[in-house]
């Protein structure tokens, strides 16, 4: 079984120095690990380094599931998690910076929606 690496400063400096530029601050992420299925015909479980974070409402996470491999969602609430459309990316900063692109997308459309009362 192959060993998954951890993130590399570079690439935590590179998420870190997105948010900043995103929201104006700081933003904490916190290191952890998580079980998930590489294929979906895996029956065995990896473990993946992960970085998350959370802004308002929103939790965020990025995978790490290679050498130079990453995914990643965002989520409100068990039943409502969102990914990019997006499978995998080989680069850490096209992943942080389309994640957090859809995910204000995502909100856009949302709060459309209610201030139209169709929601």
């Amino acid at each position: 079984m192959s060993t998954i690496p951890e993130f590399t400063d570079i690439e935590l400096g590179a998420v870190q120095d997105t948010l900043k530029e995103r929201y104006g601050h700081e933003i904490e992420v916190q290191l952890a690990d998580s079980e998930i299925r590489l294929n979906s015909t895996d029956r065995e479980l990896a473990l993946c380094p992960a970085i998350y974070w959370k802004v308002d409402r929103c939790q965020f996470i990025i995978l790490k599931t290679g050498e130079k491999a990453f995914r990643c969602q965002f989520f409100y609430s068990v039943r409502e998690e969102y990914g990019t459309g997006i499978r995998e990316y080989d680069d850490i900063l096209d992943c942080v910076v389309s994640l957090l692109r859809t995910q204000s997308d995502h909100d856009a459309e949302r709060n459309s929606s209610s201030a139209n009362g169709t929601e």
